[in-house]
This record gives C-alpha cells, structure tokens and sequence, in this order.
C-alpha cells in the first residue's frame, strides 16, 4: 500500500488509509502529525533528529487526532540517508530505499532493534570488528540479501536478528561471537552451510529454525550432542 506523506504548514498529513512501514518516520522540526494514521510495527516518530514518543503499545492502532508536537534537543545524526546516534556508536535505521551493499561504517558498536527491517533491496552487509551487539530483528526481512561478513567483535546475535531471507546462502562469522539467540536464521532457506566459530559458548538450538536445506553444519565440539536437535529444528522436524 502507497500513500503520500505531505507538508502543509508544519504539518504531517497523509491520504486514508496509510501505514506507517516498521521502523521510524524522519520529519522536520516542529511538524506535527494530524489526522489519524494506522501503525504498524513502530512506536516513535523521529523530529529534528530526536525521538518523540507517540504514545501507543500495540500494532495497528491509531493516532490520536490531537495533533503530536516534539522540541528535543537532536540526540541523532544522519549520512547518506542512514540515522545514527550522535555519537555514530549506534546505528538506528536503514532506509528502505538503500540498494546493495551496505557497510557498516567503523566505529559503530550496535545495531539497534529492526534498524534494516524490510530492507529488501540489500543484497550484502558488512559488520565491522567495533559493533559488538546485533540487536533484536535487526536486519530482519531483507528479502534478496545474499551476504553477511560478521566482524570479529561481534559477541552476541539477538533473537530474529537475521530472520526470513530468501536468497541469504553465505554467512561469515567473526571470532569473537559468543552468543546466538534463538531464531537468529530463522527461514533462511536458501543457507546450506554453516561454520560456526570455536568461542561460542552459549546458543539457543533453535538458531537455525526453517533453514530447511541446512546440511552441513561445523560447530564447536562441545555442541555436538545437540547436533540432532538443532537440524532437526532446521528441517522442521520439532
């Protein structure tokens, strides 16, 4: 569904129905939202670069009519389209619109919850040894990505971090990850080959869920009694 976002007068209105896509809204300073919208998927609005709450818990609810007004001092940055904290140490969203190759800049530590959600344009994304932490469902959705070069800083994989690729068949792990949270390759059925690195220590056997032409899978020995349960899972068998 398309609909046009407009400004008239400082504020932000839109043809009914809209849905406002997973992730965050960039709108100048001082713009309020009127007329109600159907959200999806977020919960906050981004004005002059600093977050405003729109005071909502579930999906698919409305805005109020009462129009939402935010003057924060800016707490985000933006290069090339792409949000970051201030402080370029967190990575908040990924536009919809970037096409292939996305990396990471140095100096970023985390990716933020859903940051390339539905990036489906994306076909590679290099993670570089500062980020530390990939945060819930943070690139999840991104339909034709084919490539991810995890850093050697990476420690942890939040859960559906990388979940429901259709295309993803290489995944380069970094060697410092130590954790992997459940569902984080959740449907990546175009994956058949997996190494994991020796310094994992905890993991969820779930990691690799609906990755049904999984069939060769390197891990650390003391993973090996699990072995069953974690194919099993990945070829739907549990």
């Amino acid at each position: 569904m398309e609909s046009k976002l407009q400004f008239r007068e400082n504020h932000l209105t839109h043809e009914s129905p809209f849905q406002i896509p997973a992730g965050h809204i960039p709108v100048p300073d001082g713009t309020k939202l009127s007329s109600p919208a159907t959200i999806f998927a977020s919960n906050y609005l981004i004005i002059n670069n600093a977050l405003c709450p729109v005071n909502f818990s579930k999906p698919n609810q409305q805005f109020s009519r009462r129009p939402i007004r935010c003057f924060s001092k800016p707490k985000f940055c933006s290069i090339d389209g792409v949000l970051y904290s201030k402080d370029m140490k967190s990575l908040q969203m990924c536009p919809m619109s970037y096409e292939g190759e996305f990396k990471v800049p140095d100096g970023v530590e985390y990716t933020s919850s859903r940051a390339f959600i539905s990036c489906s344009r994306i076909t590679k994304i290099v993670i570089p040894d500062s980020v530390w932490d990939i945060g819930y469902e943070s690139f999840s959705q991104c339909k034709n990505l084919q490539t991810i070069v995890i850093g050697n800083g990476v420690e942890e994989i939040d859960e559906g971090a990388f979940e429901d690729y259709e295309k993803l068949d290489m995944v380069v792990f970094g060697t410092g990850l130590k954790r992997i949270k459940k569902h984080a390759f959740h449907n990546c059925k175009a994956l058949t080959k997996v190494n994991l690195p020796d310094g994992i220590s905890n993991y969820s056997v779930t990691l690799f869920e609906g990755c049904s032409n999984l069939s060769e899978l390197t891990m650390p020995e003391w993973m090996e009694k699990r072995r069953s349960d974690i194919m099993d899972y990945a070829h739907g068998k549990k």
